[in-house]
């Protein structure tokens, strides 16, 4: 392995000194690999476990890496199922239960009724085909996307007086009654009389 070159360079230096002896040091994991490059932590081949194992930790306790290292935690079935794989199972049965309480959390019940596993399990299948980052955030995947496409899947799950719909352009969606334009046209209508008011007492 051309990897192992500079150590094995190294061990028989140290070979060739008295009383030492060299043990070839073990090349850091493809995760630990994957992992540095995702969040952005520098470093030069070949990489030994220990260092690899150093870099994670520093990076673990610095604030700067803080958001990819969340990212990366819920990034890294996606981008490489194959390191993950026994894993998997595990991740996809804790995304179910995430958003299935999600949804069915007593602040939910102002605008949708209770939803199955069977339908959440559907929803997330949805959400993967069409928003692969929909659950990079907890607070985001659950009212923005989770919400949402329980309304394109199972729109009787939404109660009376409501439409929930997909983020556009990033911005934060809201779910909000179908007749609130209504209510913005009688604001409008109350600062237009105000205003005029104002000017026939000037």
């Amino acid at each position: 392995n051309s990897n192992q070159a500079p150590f094995l360079t190294f061990c028989q230096a140290i070979g060739s000194r008295p009383n030492r002896t060299c043990v070839m040091p073990r090349e850091a994991s493809p995760k630990q690999k994957a992992m540095l490059r995702f969040i952005g932590v520098s470093f030069h081949e070949p990489l030994a476990m220990d260092e690899a194992s150093d870099l994670i930790s520093d990076a673990i306790d610095s604030e700067r890496y803080r958001e990819r290292l969340e990212m990366w935690n819920r990034q890294k079935f996606k981008l490489h199922p194959d390191l993950y794989a026994s894993d998997l199972a595990e991740h996809q049965a804790e995304r179910l239960n995430w958003l299935y309480e999600g949804l069915n959390e007593s602040d939910k019940r102002q605008f949708i009724k209770r939803v199955t596993k069977a339908e959440v399990r559907e929803i997330i299948t949805y959400l993967d085909q069409h928003f692969p980052d929909w659950d990079n955030d907890e607070v985001s995947g659950v009212w923005d996307y989770g919400m949402a496409a329980l309304q394109q899947l199972y729109p009787s799950r939404v109660k009376k007086g409501y439409h929930l719909e997909f983020p556009v352009r990033g911005a934060r969606s809201t779910a909000l009654p179908s007749n609130s334009g209504g209510c913005l046209s009688v604001v409008v209508m109350f600062i237009a009389v105000v205003l005029l008011i104002v000017i026939s007492l000037a």
